[in-house]
Formats: C-alpha cells, sequence, structure tokens
C-alpha cells in the first residue's frame, strides 16, 4: 500500500469538560477516551422513545451490540450518545437517526431532567462521570420501522409500560418485552423473559433506581402531566 493509499486516521471525539456543577472545568476540553480514563465530567444525550396502542402505552429499549467496549448485549435507553465540543445538547438529537434510522424533530422532545450518571465500569477501567440530559418522545414508529446501526445497536425491544413500572418497582417478577433483532440476513422478531432476579445483568446498571425513575416520569409524560423529573 502505498502512503496516498493509506486509510486516514480516525480522529478522537473531543467533550467538553466540566465540575461537579457543571462550571468549565479544567482542561476544558478532552479526548472521550481520556475523560473516561480520567472520570472527567462531560455531557450525554439520552432519549427515551414512547409509543401508545389500544391495549397500553409502550416504552422503547435498545439493546447494545456485541461489538461495544462494555454492557454488551444489555438493554438500556433507546438512543444516546455524548455531546461533542462543538456541539450543542440539542445536536444530541442526530443520535436517534444514527442508531435507530428515524426521524424526530428536537421541538418534540420533553425535557425530563438532568442525570448525573457516575460508574465505575470494571471491565474497561472506565470512570463514567456524565450529565445525562434526559428526554421522552412519542412516536407511531412500530418496532418494524426502525434500521439499526448494526456496530451499535443490536436490537429493539419495547414492553408495556405498566408492566415495567411494576417490574422495575419490585412487584412483578418476570416482564415480556417483544423484540426485532438485527441478523447478517436481516431482521428477526424475538421475545424476551427478563426475570427480577436478572434485572442487574440484563440492564446496563444505572444507580439510584434510575429505570423505575424514568418509567414514573415516562407514565405522567404520556398522561399529559404537565410537571416530569427523573
Amino acid at each position: 500500500m502505498t502512503l496516498m493509499e493509506e486509510k486516514p486516521i480516525k480522529k478522537c471525539e473531543e467533550l467538553k469538560i466540566y465540575d461537579l456543577e457543571m462550571n468549565p472545568a479544567y482542561p476544558f476540553q478532552a479526548t472521550r477516551k481520556d475523560a473516561h480514563r480520567l472520570g472527567m465530567w462531560h455531557k450525554h444525550f439520552d432519549c427515551w422513545i414512547t409509543r401508545r396502542d389500544i391495549d397500553d402505552d409502550y416504552v422503547i429499549f435498545q439493546l447494545r451490540s456485541d461489538k461495544k467496549s462494555s454492557f454488551k448485549n444489555c438493554l438500556e435507553v433507546t438512543a444516546s450518545g455524548h455531546i461533542a465540543a462543538e456541539e450543542d445538547v440539542k445536536d444530541g438529537i442526530r443520535e436517534v437517526q444514527e442508531e435507530l434510522g428515524i426521524t424526530i424533530e428536537y421541538n418534540k422532545l420533553r425535557f425530563l431532567g438532568i442525570f448525573r450518571n457516575i460508574m465505575n465500569v470494571k471491565e474497561t477501567d472506565k470512570k463514567e462521570r456524565e450529565f445525562c440530559y434526559t428526554y421522552a418522545a412519542e412516536s407511531e414508529c412500530q418496532l418494524e420501522d426502525f434500521n439499526l446501526q448494526q456496530e451499535e445497536v443490536a436490537g429493539v425491544y419495547e414492553a408495556k409500560i405498566s408492566d415495567a413500572l411494576k417490574f422495575f418497582g419490585g412487584d412483578l417478577e418476570k416482564m415480556v418485552m417483544r423484540g426485532r433483532i438485527k441478523g447478517e440476513n436481516g431482521y428477526n422478531d424475538d421475545e424476551k423473559i427478563i426475570y427480577h432476579n436478572a434485572l442487574e445483568t440484563a440492564f446496563v446498571p444505572y444507580f439510584g433506581n434510575y429505570y423505575l425513575r424514568v418509567m414514573i416520569t415516562l407514565d405522567r409524560f404520556l398522561k399529559g402531566e404537565k410537571y416530569l423529573a427523573i
């Protein structure tokens, strides 16, 4: 291979750095790798997608790809991603298009609050310190409408919010989720039955009853209630 044919080196994403009170902090900007290695606070975009049906309201979870560096094949927020140094938080809406292949306008999102994610990931030595700007969106899309970014997302699953409330609250032993996974030869329908004693391994393990707080807030969101907070 000649010099002219060499592949370009991928530039590492730069993030703005903050203190615990979200004030700009030294070194003010760092690579994503260094921010995770040193536990520097930075901003993140999270979007939970919901839909209404005749029988119930639903929430959609993303199944992380087995190509991810951590929490492979775990369920989590529908779409999410880091806010690069040159971006505003609203630019995070691109994650919905990139990961799920559907379009949602930023002005259609409902802000739920900022979740401070603190997580030390043993398998990668990452120290996650994130201000997660968390949003809800209502969509008419069915699982069959998603076109998944395979290197990031292995599948999407939906659960009834009424079941999710009981499950994450500890009053339901198992939760049934209908899903769609992406394989080498296209998409396949799937079903997951998650038992409560496997909650910490089936979902990305955010602290502080995170999933219960989200489900309570999404339920209020779909009921049209004015005041929302995670």
